[in-house]
């Protein structure tokens, strides 16, 4: 699984409506929910955590895959 397919899942949407400039809190589904299924599928999946403040800050998928591939 990688970010996309992460953020898709929690916000219930298609992977293919993600690009990396999506900026998922803007979404109108983004909220705590998605929030916390983001956060622990990052663990999950790349063992790494990230936290409510560092995810909000990221915004897009690409400044949150950057996070991710810094950390691991």
């Amino acid at each position: 699984m990688n970010i996309k397919e992460i953020i898709a899942e929690a916000l219930e949407i298609d992977a293919s409506e993600i690009g990396d400039d999506f900026v998922f809190v803007e979404h109108p589904a983004w909220d705590s929910l998605a929030a916390l299924t983001v956060i622990t599928a990052l663990e999950d999946h790349f063992k790494v955590v990230v936290s409510g403040s560092e995810l909000r800050d990221a915004q897009t998928v690409a400044a949150l895959a950057a996070q991710v591939t810094a950390r691991g």
